[in-house]
Parts: structure tokens; sequence; C-alpha cells
């Protein structure tokens, strides 16, 4: 009896009895390229974010104070970015919050002081508030979101090819050179330094992406362009470590970019392209420019041709010489007219194939710095353009500033109205006629936000002729026709729109459309800009740096 109550008391027990989970096998470690592959894309550019990764190591209270230190700073970049970018309308906001206030307030003789102080505490109270709204645009991915996802795929691929692991902070792990050789499949002879310049150039831009995203940089353009700078120095050094398939297929990019270019020494460069890939694999030779591979056989030809005659000729006198020996010895001295077939040429040697890897780096070195020289020409028309911008709205503020202040007993509140109409009819002609010059000029490329900076541009010039037009109409009126200068004080509101005095608003009109002659100028050298980059990319379906 006590035997089956202690084996029963025994199965209870192993019924009750948690069974464990069984344990993970051992995986094997993935190669580096498969584990950098895995990786998520956000991990090689997301911001400092404070979501912890699994496996990370448990944040200490200074991590976290560092952590957050970061994120004020980057939040304080972009907030201090977006008041630089909304300073340059600054001038220009100003003018229309004081003039409103000037046209709404009760007429008074103490008053002038008071409208220009309402009219700047007003601007500069909506100028900090509306910054802080749109300070995401003083951001990388805001400032040009088509462009930093372009980087942001290209930097990702950059990542892969390079077999990087990225640690809990976001920053690649440290690796030794020969996990350096082994991620990118390079051989122990390869060149180092083009090695170690690849990784180099990959971690410069995963800190400006992860410690400086934020800021006037991005919002100027400059940033775009030095990060497109550092991911090309990193492919250019990766043609001479990559294996020989990626080189050729890189070549063969390189001489679609370059046979439809403007650039000067695209001949010289198309021929080093050819060579190279001869020295590296003569098979490749059929997929690049015909002209040239026709210039390369002739030579190979001619140089076999030399050869065989010189051999010949030694075959002659060998000939000769043992016939007179031995008499005897009948020797034909015809040799038979064969031609084998010419069907395959095996690679040079490893030094030659690394001068070829040379040679197909400076060339494409070119190529890049044609093309970034290319955006960053596009870029500083932008930031000039800018410039007058902000320049054309101190000046407008600085005339309607004066214009209030000597307004002594209302006298010149007709005035100050009559040049705020012609200035409206001169910004709305001027930009009408931008508008359909950009309506008719599509481009693919793009322009970094240039062409929208011309339609901002436009009417703040075209209102200024237009005033201006006004009164160069009005002398030119006054000397031809004996009529006095005083005549334009004389006007009021409702004078100026009568049907009567029409040919004011015709003047403002037809001077509010002369500067789109000015900038005009500016448009055909940026399309000549994007016409070249347009011309040195392998495809029309995108657009890259």
């Amino acid at each position: 009896m006590d035997s089956r109550q202690t084996s029963h008391t025994e199965e209870l027990k192993a019924v009750q009895t948690p069974v464990e989970p069984p344990q993970k096998v051992a995986q094997t470690p993935m190669p580096a390229p498969v584990a950098a592959a895995k990786e998520p894309l956000e991990s090689v550019l997301a911001p400092g974010t404070f979501q912890q990764k699994p496996g990370a190591p448990r944040r200490t209270p200074a991590r976290l104070i560092a952590d957050g230190c970061a994120f004020i700073i980057m939040c304080a970049r972009a907030y201090g970015g977006m008041l630089v970018a909304m300073g340059m309308l600054l001038p220009l906001t100003a003018s229309i919050v004081t003039l409103a206030i000037f046209m709404f307030l009760p007429p008074s003789s103490g008053s002038n002081w008071s409208t220009l102080l309402f009219g700047a505490v007003f601007t500069y109270l909506g100028w900090l508030i509306v910054s802080a709204f749109f300070a995401y645009f003083a951001s990388a991915e805001g400032a040009n979101t088509r462009s930093y996802y372009m980087l942001r795929s290209r930097l990702y691929g950059l990542k892969a090819r390079l077999g990087i692991i990225d640690g809990p902070d976001g920053r690649p792990q440290p690796m030794t050179l020969e996990e350096m050789q082994e991620a990118v499949g390079m051989e122990p002879s390869g060149n180092v330094i083009a090695l170690r310049e690849a990784y180099a150039a990959y971690a410069v831009i995963n800190d400006i992406l992860l410690d400086s995203h934020t800021g006037l940089a991005w919002i100027l353009g400059i940033g775009y362009i030095n990060s497109w700078s550092m991911i090309h120095r990193a492919e250019e050094a990766l043609i001479e470590i990559e294996p020989l398939e990626s080189v050729i297929g890189g070549a063969m990019h390189d001489q679609n970019c370059i046979q439809d270019s403007k650039m000067g020494n695209r001949h010289e460069l198309l021929e080093k392209l050819t060579h190279a890939v001869k020295d590296l694999d003569p098979l490749a030779l059929p997929y690049f420019n015909s002209q040239l591979i026709d210039r390369s056989r002739d030579a190979l030809l001619n140089k076999v041709i030399q050869t065989t005659r010189t051999t010949s000729k030694r075959l002659e006198q060998l000939a000769q010489a043992v016939q007179k020996v031995d008499d005897s010895l009948q020797i034909d001295q015809q040799p038979e007219e064969h031609v084998e077939p010419l069907t395959e040429r095996m690679p040079g040697s490893p030094e030659m194939q690394a001068h070829a890897r040379i040679a197909l780096r400076e060339v494409r070195t070119a190529l890049n710095e044609y093309r970034d020289n290319l955006w960053e020409s596009l870029v500083r028309t932008r930031n000039r353009l800018l410039g007058t911008i902000l320049l054309m709205g101190l000046v407008t503020h600085a005339m309607l500033s004066v214009a209030i202040m000597t307004n002594s007993n209302d006298t010149n509140r007709p005035l100050i109205l009559g040049a705020a109409v012609y200035y409206l009819v001169g910004a709305v002609a001027g930009l009408f006629g931008r508008f359909y010059k950009e309506l008719v000029s599509p481009s693919s490329v793009d322009d970094y936000h240039l062409s929208l900076v011309r339609m901002i541009a436009t009417p703040i010039l075209s209102g200024l002729a237009g005033v201006g037009g006004v009164l160069i109409g009005t002398l030119l009126y006054g000397t031809l026709l004996g009529v006095r200068f005083s005549v334009l004080h004389q006007l009021s509101i409702k004078e100026i729109l009568h049907p009567s005095q029409s040919y004011y608003l015709l003047a403002a009109a037809i001077f509010g459309l002369a500067p789109n002659l000015l900038i005009k100028v500016l448009q055909q050298k940026a399309e000549e800009y994007v016409t070249s980059l347009r011309l040195s990319k392998s495809s029309e379906t995108h657009s890259t740096q």
C-alpha cells in the first residue's frame, strides 16, 4: 500500500513539475556582409533615439543625460537654422505688417512711431513662433526629402558593401584590418590604404547624419553637397579593392555618363577607361565604346604584324645558316599562310591590373567632381538669390519706414497708399510672367528649390520696379509735356484707380515685367547646369548625385 502511494505521489509531482523550455541551439555566426544587410536601415541614419535596442547595455543616468543634451542641441540647431532661413523674408514681412497697421490705424500726428513699433513687435513675435513650428525643415530630412532618402539609400548600400555592423549607439563597431579585408572580399595583397579610405569616408558621413543632421547647412544645401562628396570618395576607393565584376560594372556606368556629357576631356577619359578595362578583362571590351575598341584592336594587330615580320626574318636567317652547314637539308622558306583566330587574351599582370584600377578610379573621380561642381553651382546660385531677396526686402522696408516717419499731419498717406498699389500691380504682373516661364521649362533634375526661390524673388523685384516705373513715367511725362512733378503728390487713391489715371497702373505693370529679364539670365545659367547634369547620368529615369 505504501509503495502504491509513493508511486502515485511521484506521478503527481512529475505532472505538476513545469517543463523547461528547450534550449536554443547555438547558431553559426553570419558573415559580416550578411549581418550588415540584416541590420535595419534606421540603424544607419536614425538620429539620437531614446529607444533601447534588444541586447544593448542598459542606459545609465549619465548616458540618459548625455542623450538629452544631444537632443536639445539638435533642436536648438534646427530652430536656429530656421530663424536664419525665415529671416530672409523678415524685412518684407515687416513691411507688409507695418503697412497694414498704417492703413487701419486712425490718422493722428503721433502715430508714426507707434506704427513702426507695433509692426516690428508683431513681425518679430510671429518670426519666433513660426520658426519653431517649421523647425523640421531645418533638418536633413525636411530641407530636401528626396535628396535625403537617396543619400540614405546610397549609404545603406555602402554599408552592406563594406560589411559594417552598427553598435548599440548606431555607430560602426571597431573592425580589425583582417575583418575589413574579409568583409569586402579583398585579397591580402590588395591596397590597404584604399580600404582604410573607404571605411574612414563612411565613418565621416555616418557621423554627419547622426550628429549634425540639423542646422543651417541643410537649408543652404551645403550639407547635401558635403555628404554626397564623402559618399563619392568612399565609392572611388572601393574601385581598387572590390571584385573584378563590380569594377567592370562601374566602368560601364561611367562610360554611359561620360560619353554624352559636356566634359571638356571626355574623349581622354573614355580612352583611359577603355585601356584600363582591356588590362583588367579583355572579354568585357565589346560592352564599351566601339571606336576606342577599334583603335585598341588596330594597335594590337599592328604589334602582332610587326612581331611576325621580325620573327620571319630571323627564321630565314636561321634557315640559311643551316643550309650552309648541310646542303642536303632542304628547308621550305615560304611559311604556310595560316591565321589563327584571336579568341581570348589573358588579363595582365597583378601590377598592370593595379594600375588599371587606379586609372578607373581617376576617371570616376573626374566624373564625380564634375557633377559635384554642377550641383554646388546650383546651390550657390540659389543662395545668392536668397541674399538678393534679403537686400530687396531691406530696401523696401527702409523706403516704407522713411515715408511713414515723414508723414506729418497725414500728408503722405495718399502717396504711401498709391505706392502700395503700384507695388502690388508690378508684383502681380511679374509673378504671372515668371509663372509662365517656369511652367514652360520643366526640369527632371532636382535643383534644390532654385525655381521656388526665383518665384519668391520675382514679386519683390517686380514690385520695386513697378513703383520706380511710375516715378520714371511721371518724370518723363512732366519733362516732355511741361507738367510739374508735384502732380504726383496730388494723386489720391481714388484718382489712381480712376480710368483716367489708368496709364499709371499700366506703367507699373510694364515695369513689373522688367525684372524677369534679369531673372531670365539666372534661369538660363541654371538650365545649363541642369542640362549638363542630365547629360552626365546614365539613365533618364532618375537623378542622383
